[in-house]
């Protein structure tokens, strides 16, 4: 026991100085890369001035650059970006005067480099910047900024991919471009519905009270168009890409949306001859792509599949009448998706959906029932009135629709 006691003396002695002297290695290692060891987009961001940090009595620290100095005072140069100040420092309260090591520099030059909550940068910065939070980590791996310049470059680097995917971020959210575009429009109408209401009338092209107002709200309804007008071929280009990477389900997702778009809020607010067939023509584009893409890949028809019964393997179809007007219940065609299914071959028959409904009818189980049914609902078949329409082989007619769920 004594000896384990000696052993432990001597490490605790010993464990202060490895973790000194592992503290002046990396310190040497810093010391050691001077500005000539960094890339020159690195160099551009250090300062011209050769700075020193004053340690002074009092805990606090200064960085400046040291332009004279006496035997009691220390003139310092004080540069805090756009304003450069002079500031003296008596020696006295000085503790320690020591060189700004280019980690230290560089380390604050990379603090500038904060992403937008809101916005993106343009694509082509992003790589420049990732660049310097990897060289800093090169150069400088052990350093106490080490930790969060690695969590920034990571951070830059997600953001920098949202972009190569196509995404773009609008009020702190990621939007692809035709979602974006489909925001941006809606933002703009908030603001031209906010000037409706606070100006009267200002929507009629003969309102010139408030000259300022009238002008603001013409820009809005310009910006709003030129959005709109963009908004076709952002689609276009983007189910471009997604048709070469076989990814159907965005595709017809981003043409959905831009259906949704062009008729809750383009088709309400411009009264213009459009070419909606543009629509159709994008919508079988991609249908004969995804239908190409599925010859090849037949997916297997699950086991034990009823006699009676038919499997449908789902997947996108057209529903809707191409043709309709806006007014018809067909309207509008689209691309819907449904999940594998299975079928019966025939019609429910009277006799099959009079086992459901005597079940009902004896045991009171209206468990499976669609949520909005009404209570007790009598699920009795219209057709049973009519003795043409009541026999057993027949199909069930005259039920509605929660009958039928």
């Amino acid at each position: 026991m004594k000896n384990m006691n000696t052993l432990w003396i001597t490490l605790r002695g010993v464990m202060p100085v490895l973790l000194i002297l592992s503290m002046l290695h990396a310190v040497a290692d810093d010391a050691r890369i001077t500005a000539d060891d960094l890339s020159e987009s690195a160099r551009r961001l250090l300062p011209d001035t050769e700075r020193v940090d004053l340690v002074l009595k009092d805990g606090r620290r200064i960085s400046a650059e040291i332009i004279d100095e006496t035997e009691t005072v220390y003139v310092l140069r004080m540069d805090t970006g756009t304003i450069v100040t002079q500031r003296r420092v008596n020696r006295e309260d000085v503790l320690e005067v020591r060189p700004v090591s280019i980690a230290e520099d560089f380390a604050a030059a990379l603090e500038r480099f904060e992403l937008d909550p809101q916005t993106t940068l343009p694509a082509d910065r992003y790589p420049g910047i990732i660049a310097l939070f990897d060289e800093y980590l090169a150069k400088f791996p052990e350093t106490e900024d080490a930790r969060w310049i690695e969590e920034r470059r990571d951070a830059f680097r997600a953001e920098y991919q949202n972009v190569l995917d196509g995404l773009q971020k609008v009020r702190g959210e990621w939007y692809t471009l035709v979602q974006a575009a489909v925001m941006q429009y809606e933002l703009v109408t908030e603001e031209m519905s906010e000037m409706e209401e606070r100006f009267q009338g200002i929507e009629e092209d003969d309102w010139d009270r408030y000259p300022a107002a009238r002008r603001k709200y013409d820009e809005l309804r310009d910006e709003r168009r030129a959005i709109a007008r963009k908004v076709p071929r952002l689609v276009t280009d983007r189910t471009g890409g997604l048709i070469e990477e076989q990814n159907f389900d965005e595709a017809f997702g981003e043409i959905n949306a831009f259906l949704g778009f062009w008729i809750e809020h383009v088709m309400d607010t411009e009264i213009l001859d459009m070419d909606l067939d543009f629509i159709s023509r994008l919508q079988h584009r991609v249908m004969d792509a995804y239908q190409a893409a599925q010859e090849p890949m037949a997916r297997p028809e699950p086991e034990n599949v009823p006699e009676d019964m038919v499997y449908i393997p789902g997947g996108y179809f057209f529903m809707g009448d191409p043709d309709a007007s806006s007014d018809d219940d067909t309207f509008p065609f689209r691309v819907v998706f449904v999940n594998p299914f299975l079928i019966d071959r025939y019609e429910v028959s009277n006799a099959q959906y009079r086992e459901f409904y005597e079940y009902v009818r004896r045991t009171g189980d209206y468990s499976m029932s669609h949520p909005s049914a009404p209570p007790m609902k009598d699920h009795a078949a219209a057709g049973w009135n009519d003795a043409a329409l009541s026999d057993d082989r027949q199909p069930v007619v005259g039920v509605d629709w929660f009958d039928a769920y």
